[in-house]
């Protein structure tokens, strides 16, 4: 359980101030606090967030929004561990205020009305309503007297126009979205009544629980986040505040803890790092920086000593979050400063048959890879594609997110930007054709004796394509491909995507600490693609593509992946 009482105990941030343990937690947070007047309290114009519904740009206005929220987020940490700062306080207050002023805590891309609309646009509950309101909720709850009387009654006036009412009124779409929206949502609002409205709990608990089955069942059984490693972070982040207050209000009657599905979704990120590098499985909306939120790691060790391993040190950190005071607060409430984390990570296997997925870690390179089907959420045309990673990080890559804009998450243009299309991963090309977006493209998938066998045809939805059956068998130094298909058509590419700069020669490709060993009757093509990475300022890196080009009469095609000796 989640003790929130504790965070309004002068003797616990005494304790924080003084215990070296807590040192990289609070290191973290001054990092996190970047004030700037332009961003803070500008006012939120209305040209920036009506730019998504001109163009699709969600970036001119989620910049200053989400700045304004991560800074007050931070700060109220350090005001909690420097209480002398009364100019800390003063920030503060004038931070909440200006937040009270927006228009809509709701961002641009997930209203449900038309422009034409706006004025309902404040009363939809959306992700970051919800948060905005839970932030707005908790520093009223943590910080006390210490916030001013005028602005703690016109927060809770906010919250209570904002969220309260509103989920009160009616159901909202996100809150049986079976993805991250239902935790999140339904998360963020349940910390709304449970600190202002305690006495309505009772008379929404029904759609809590059922929010909490939602976003259950939108995992795979094996416990697989298909929406990738950062929507774990977010969504089952949300997950355990609202499973947490659900088992409190229930006196412990419904306590989805105890449930087996959800201890294996627990243990989601301890199969997404790729020893014996230092990145993350990045499938689908992934990263492959992911990290794992401290006080999400800890509260988890408490619920499931005995299956949630400790993460080395490396492998958590105080989650940023887009409102991040809830996750902070956490953090610091969870941590266990005397729990002991290892030196190193585990290395072993995961097969994951409900996801169609295997990750296999071996002492010098980690390889994972997929079929399942391409409608998972955050769906990525992927069936088949795999990643190798070697002590410097993915050398066969998957680019995870793309930049998020209106035209990313429209059906229609999704699998038109190259990290999302199945041309921006490591399968087969057909004359030119592509996978196709849908649960009818899918893989089949079977792993024994360290052989990994995928049907890929289905995914590709070609009348001439009979058979594409790739094959990978895991050794101790690396990795055997082989494809073999039946293709009536002309050509076939056979495709590897990489971040690092290939270098070729004759049977051979070289791409940092990793090689690519092939026939060297084969000639492969290197070409250059753009990945437009997720984030504020939308960062593009080159993306090698190196293009392996046979008559379909070929029939087979094979490639040997191992690290350098």
């Amino acid at each position: 359980m989640i003790d929130f009482s504790k965070a309004k105990s002068p003797e616990f941030w005494k304790e924080v101030r003084e215990n070296a343990a807590y040192a990289p937690l609070i290191e973290q947070v001054r990092s996190y606090y970047k004030p700037d007047d332009a961003l803070d309290f500008g006012v939120l114009k209305f040209s920036a967030r009506f730019k998504y519904y001109k163009d699709g740009d969600r970036s001119t206005f989620e910049k200053p929004y989400f700045h304004r929220r991560r800074d007050l987020s931070a700060l109220a940490i350090l005001a909690l561990i420097e209480p002398e700062r009364e100019d800390y306080i003063e920030r503060i207050n004038d931070l909440m205020f200006a937040i009270c002023d927006e228009y809509s805590w709701c961002l641009a891309a997930h209203t449900r009305t038309s422009p034409g609309e706006a004025a309902k646009d404040p009363y939809n509950v959306d992700l970051f309503n919800a948060e905005t309101a839970a932030m707005m909720t908790l520093l009223c709850e943590v910080l006390g007297d210490r916030i001013a009387p005028a602005v703690k009654e016109r927060t809770e006036i906010e919250v209570r126009r904002r969220v309260i009412e509103p989920f009160k009124a009616c159901p909202q779409p996100g809150e049986l979205n079976h993805n991250n929206w239902s935790a999140v949502v339904s998360g963020g609002t349940a910390i709304c009544f449970h600190f202002l409205d305690p006495e309505s709990f009772d008379g929404v608990i029904e759609r809590f629980k059922a929010s909490l089955f939602d976003f259950i069942d939108s995992y795979e059984n094996d416990g697989t986040c298909t929406e990738g490693f950062s929507y774990w972070i977010y969504g089952f982040g949300y997950f355990l505040f609202l499973a947490d207050l659900v088992r409190e209000h229930t006196g412990g009657t419904l306590d989805v803890f105890k449930e087996e599905k959800v201890q294996r979704m627990a243990t989601f990120p301890q199969r997404c790092f790729l020893p014996p590098s230092k990145e993350t499985l990045s499938f689908a909306d992934g990263t492959t920086k992911g990290l794992v939120d401290i006080g999400c790691w800890y509260f988890l060790c408490r619920e499931y000593p005995d299956t949630v391993t400790p993460l080395t040190r490396e492998q958590l950190y105080l989650w940023p979050g887009n409102v991040g005071f809830q996750y902070y607060l956490r953090s610091f409430l969870a941590f266990d400063p005397v729990l002991s984390v290892p030196e190193k990570s585990e290395i072993r296997d995961y097969v994951l048959p409900d996801a169609r997925q295997v990750v296999i870690l071996k002492e010098t390179y980690a390889c994972t890879a997929k079929s399942g089907n391409n409608a998972e959420q955050h769906n990525h045309n992927d069936v088949g594609h795999f990643i190798f990673a070697d002590e410097d990080g993915q050398a066969l890559c998957d680019l995870g997110a793309g930049l998020y804009t209106r035209e990313y998450f429209k059906n229609e243009t999704r699998y038109q930007i190259f990290c999302n299309r199945s041309k921006g991963h490591s399968v087969p090309i057909f004359d030119g054709a592509e996978q196709k977006a849908g649960a009818e493209f899918q893989g089949s998938f079977a792993y024994e004796n360290s052989t990994l066998t995928m049907e890929l045809a289905a995914a590709y939805g070609l009348d001439a394509l009979k058979s594409c059956l790739r094959t990978i068998n895991f050794d101790d130094t690396g990795i055997t491909l082989t494809d073999c298909f039946d293709y009536k058509g002309q050509m076939v590419t056979e495709r590897f995507v990489t971040k690092r700069e290939p270098s070729v020669e004759k049977g051979c490709i070289t791409i940092g600490r990793t090689r690519l060993v092939f026939d060297p009757a084969v000639t492969p093509k290197v070409h250059t693609e753009t990945h437009d990475l997720h984030g504020f300022k939308g960062d593009s890196v080159p993306v090698y593509c190196i293009d392996f080009d046979l008559p379909a009469t070929a029939k087979e095609f094979s490639l040997r992946v191992e690290v350098c000796k």
